[in-house]
């Protein structure tokens, strides 16, 4: 199915595509439904358009239903079926949701960047147990949580506002931690930095504000913290790398 010029007016309505879907240059979809891939087999989601379309709700409930962008992609949220796979592809493409993120199955992140750009409260992200590379969100005034313990980022951890809580457990990350302008709580749990190169910490807090609770560097990786403060509430461990703290205040 392709939408080549004009717009496809859908209103509420579900959209069920058992084969690829392109939104080409010209191409416009308007309205908020859900969009569902189903069937069998590899399909491609492709948004040529000169800004991207919001699909709506996607879901991907085929049998053993593979769905691969095919460029940056805007979506409202989306949901994967039990036997089925999301796949950034090997383009590391930007998927960027609106609201909740549901991995029943396989999400693909590859080297990717996920961006979650909500504007409201109570967002959830339940990663399935896989892993993220790039991780983002920049939606003013959004607050996100993770439904389950435990997280794993590839790459980057970014906010650039908004407000994100961390899951329960551990969250591994391989890149850099980049607190621009939001607010992260803790929530008593670990944050493990395993990854290797050059990589740095922004908290952008004060005295126990944005605070880690406890923090680990256990990679090969060289990390310096950014800004005055580098804080945590409970232990600060470097088990291996090296770690450059703030110019002025660790506590």
């Amino acid at each position: 199915r392709t939408i080549s010029r004009g717009v496809l007016a859908r209103g509420t309505t579900t959209l069920t595509i058992g084969g690829s879907f392109t939104i080409a240059t010209n191409g416009v979809l308007s309205g908020m439904g859900t969009t569902t891939f189903d069937g069998t087999g590899t399909s491609n989601f492709t948004d040529n358009s000169s800004s991207l379309q919001n699909i709506g709700r996607v879901v991907i409930d085929g049998t053993s239903k593979t769905v691969q962008l095919g460029n940056n992609a805007r979506i409202q949220s989306l949901t994967i079926g039990a036997d089925d796979i999301f796949d950034i592809s090997t383009g590391n493409f930007t998927l960027t949701l609106l609201t909740h993120f549901i991995n029943n199955n396989t999400y693909l992140a590859r080297s990717g960047t996920t961006t979650f750009a909500g504007t409201t409260t109570n967002l959830t992200i339940t990663p399935g147990g896989d892993a993220f590379y790039n991780l983002a969100f920049t939606g003013a005034g959004g607050a996100w949580s993770f439904t389950e313990s435990t997280l794993s980022v590839g790459g980057n951890f970014i906010m650039s506002t908004g407000t994100v809580t961390l899951p329960t457990g551990t969250t591994t990350i391989s890149g850099s931690f980049d607190n621009a302008t939001g607010t992260f709580a803790h929530n008593n749990s670990v944050v493990v930095f395993n990854g290797s190169g050059t990589r740095s910490v922004r908290q952008s807090g004060s005295d126990f504000t944005n605070a880690f609770y406890d923090v680990v560097f256990a990679g090969s990786g060289t990390y310096t913290f950014l800004g005055a403060r580098a804080t945590t509430t409970s232990n600060f461990s470097i088990t291996s790398g090296s770690v450059t703290r703030s110019s002025t205040l660790l506590t």
